[in-house]
């Protein structure tokens, strides 16, 4: 391969990448640029990395069984002088194996504790609708090209042809450009700004105006590889999710997915198996976790989650049908053994959950028509009548009167909503089964038997918009498609697990986030019933940025019809999104410091590397003594094959670890002090952590009595400061950031 993408570049003249690759050190490679990033690819992408949870014990247990099976021989037990040179054998052969195990379990063991250690945030923004923002920062955020030219990017928003318009306008004829420019953005309350855009005092003074900012946060995107982010969230979020649907690779190497599919059964399993374990410590007593998954690794997923939650446990397993071939068909039966579904599991937390089910009541009767039009077995002449000109003659109503005309009555206000009211009593009059059974409204699950299975389509229209959405919501404004998401679920199916599953106030959690279709359901499902859930996206690819962010901001602009939307319950929208140190970063930053004298003469020294000793000093393992400057904490980071130095988000990283629910977030400064105060709860508790820098001539007074002055105006249950501080009552925040950042999962 390697030869033939070298013929070829060679016609394009790209030299270069048959150079010497230059390593972060400087010094030269012995192979070539283009070879070693091939290598790098591949390696990446081909194979199954995993870190032993407790190498010694296992490979002790190996060393026994080897020696009981190939160094002790039965004919030696009738010798004595060949069982003491056997035991010899085995005393010396066991010595020298011990010494290697303790060699490689060392190793295997700080991988461990960098694996396992709580992972910094190293970056947090904010995507804030302008229903938040006071009309006071109109002209600041009226200066920013920038994100100005992301809202023509992102809505094809033109600010000066919307004030154009506006300007037009009898009332607004004569007035100043700013006043006409502010008012296009107070007609739009739902276009957000993104705080990166922004330097980072404006980014404060906007937070420090909004009160209870965790309650009033929609949405969370994690750019992360999974475990560390369900990892970072326990402390926070433990026993708080109601519902997590997750849309995991399915392991046959041929998902769509742009990161690695195709593990080993046993990997795949490692894999999902430590992921399930942290989510199901975040859900709470009523909640529960779906799984989609296909027939590949079906039996074996269902096996791993029997042992984790429990098989009595179990829910269901819902069948939906894998692709759709014939839009005009109705309904299609599975005559062949090729594969024609795919599967939810469910399985709760605990005998707590209840399973929702929207057709019980007529008090659930929907819009998109959760509810059934004909009985379909046993012949009930009284349920035969008419109802607003339609005689049901070949078929039965299958609820009284009085709730059938309701049922009727919303159908057709949804019918007319969609514009298909002429086909109403067609399909009334000619589907013996549901109605949204024939036109797909809605999404019907199905227990699979081992007879032959009938199921129908989804409707034209939702194939549709399934097909085109993600060129609106995920592809540049060229039109141009970038990604390939052939695995994205649709919208109608997660809304209606969601809204199954959950309450109108839950959080919802999906750690394989994918092209984002949980967020952007969570969103449409509380435009639909004004409901305030949350959602909390985890997803590592590339294309978070470019991808799951645009679409869950254009989704909060735009209605259900790619229309602005019109509710006011919709004009406040706060979505935070971070990213956060991984592990290939922790090793980056891993800096060993150089052994006394005494560990050099110590016989162990070169077997036993000491080191958690040597490199407790690294700033990746929590630098104590550089918490004294907060804000100028940094990590060295891989950018074009150099490792950078950047900062990191200190503050978030300890919300997170210990567990504080956020009310507020401020900006403060003391002359060359800055200071930035949190204010929430932890543990039931009013908590203040207050982060300041210590300057060259730090002085700890008057460090104390502005913050006995100027911040602590209120009672607090807890009082938290970086490093030693004079003011009464305060604790260091240093033993809780270390005893969490290496707590148990």
């Amino acid at each position: 391969n390697l030869k033939k993408i070298n013929e070829k570049i060679a016609l394009f003249g790209l030299s270069d990448l048959q150079k010497k690759h230059t390593k972060m050190d400087g010094e030269k490679s012995d192979k070539s640029e283009l070879e070693w990033h091939l290598n790098k690819y591949t390696t990446k992408n081909t194979t199954d990395y995993f870190i032993h949870k407790n190498l010694k014990r296992f490979l002790s247990q190996e060393l026994d069984f080897f020696i009981k099976n190939e160094i002790i021989h039965i004919d030696d037990i009738g010798s004595k002088e060949g069982i003491e040179i056997n035991v010899n054998k085995i005393k010396a052969f066991k010595d020298i194996c011990l010494k290697i195990i303790d060699f490689l379990s060392q190793v295997e063991d700080f991988q461990k504790l960098l694996w396992e250690k709580k992972k910094f945030v190293i970056s947090t923004d904010y995507c804030i609708t302008l229903g938040y923002v006071p009309e006071k920062h109109y002209p600041k955020i009226l200066e920013n090209k920038v994100q100005l030219e992301e809202w023509a990017k992102l809505y094809s928003f033109d600010i000066e042809k919307e004030s154009k318009v506006i300007k037009g306008k009898l009332p607004f004829q004569g007035r100043p450009e700013i006043e006409v420019v502010s008012e296009v953005l107070k007609q739009n309350p739902t276009l957000a700004i993104d705080t990166k855009f922004f330097e980072e005092d404006f980014k404060y003074q906007l937070l420090s105006e909004i009160e209870d900012l965790d309650e009033k946060t929609t949405g969370i995107l994690i750019k992360s590889e999974n475990f560390h982010a369900l990892n970072l969230l326990m402390n926070k979020y433990r026993e708080k999710i109601k519902c997590c649907y997750i849309d995991p690779p399915y392991n046959t190497g041929g998902d769509g997915f742009l990161y690695k599919d195709g593990f080993k059964h046993s990997s795949w399993i490692s894999l999902l198996e430590s992921r399930t374990k942290i989510a199901k410590e975040l859900l709470n007593s009523s909640g529960a976790l779906l799984s989609s998954i296909d027939d590949n690794e079906l039996a074996r997923l269902k096996t791993l989650y029997d042992e984790i939650f429990g098989d009595n446990n179990f829910v269901n397993t819902l069948a939906v049908q894998r692709r759709v071939k014939s839009l005009n068909s109705q309904f299609e039966e599975v005559k062949s053994l090729n594969q024609a579904f795919e599967y939810i599991l469910v399985y709760k937390k605990s005998n707590k959950f209840v399973y929702i089910n929207p057709t019980k009541e007529a008090s659930d009767i929907r819009k998109e028509g959760y509810w059934n039009s004909f009985w379909n077995s046993a012949d009930r002449p009284t349920m035969r009548y008419e109802i607003d000109g339609i005689n049901i003659t070949k078929g039965q109503w299958k609820w009284n009167k009085e709730r059938a005309f309701l049922a009727l009555k919303n159908y057709k206000e949804f019918m007319a909503k969609i514009g298909d009211e002429d086909k109403l009593k067609e399909y009334w009059l000619n589907n013996k089964d549901s109605f949204y059974e024939k036109n797909g409204v809605d999404m019907e699950f199905i227990k699979p038997t081992n007879t032959t299975v009938k199921y129908w389509v989804l409707p034209s229209e939702i194939t549709i918009m399934d097909t085109n959405m993600l060129d609106y919501y995920v592809n540049d404004d060229t039109g141009r498609r970038k990604y390939n998401f052939d695995t994205t679920k649709n919208l109608i199916l997660i809304k209606k697990l969601v809204d199954i599953v959950s309450s109108k106030d839950s959080i919802v959690l999906d750690y394989f986030a994918g092209s984002g279709t949980t967020g952007h359901a969570v969103l449409e499902l509380n435009k639909d019933d004004g409901g305030t859930r949350k959602f909390i996206l985890i997803e590592m690819a590339q294309y978070f940025d470019t991808a799951i962010k645009p679409r869950i901001i254009k989704a909060i602009y735009r209605g259900k019809e790619n229309e602005k939307s019109e509710s006011i319950d919709n004009e406040k929208q706060i979505i935070k999104y971070q990213t956060l140190e991984q592990y290939e970063d922790s090793l980056n930053n891993i800096d060993f410091a150089k052994p006394n004298v005494i560990a050099k003469e110590s016989k162990d020294y070169k077997i036993k590397y000491m080191l958690e000793f040597e490199s407790k000093g690294s700033n990746v393992f929590l630098n104590l003594d550089a918490l004294d400057n907060p804000f100028d904490y940094k990590l060295k980071f891989e950018e074009n094959n150099e490792l950078k130095e950047k900062g990191i988000d200190l503050v978030e990283t300890f919300n997170y670890l210990a567990g504080i629910n956020v009310k507020s977030i401020k900006k403060m400064a003391s002359g060359p002090i800055n200071y930035v105060i949190v204010k929430g709860y932890r543990n039931e508790k009013d908590v203040i952590v207050i982060w300041r820098n210590k300057p060259d001539g730090f002085d700890p007074v008057k460090d104390k009595e502005f913050i006995e002055k100027e911040i602590l105006k209120e009672e607090y249950d807890e009082i938290l400061v970086n490093g030693n501080s004079l003011v009464k009552g305060a604790k260091s925040i240093d033993e809780i950031f270390k005893t969490n950042m290496f707590g148990g999962i």
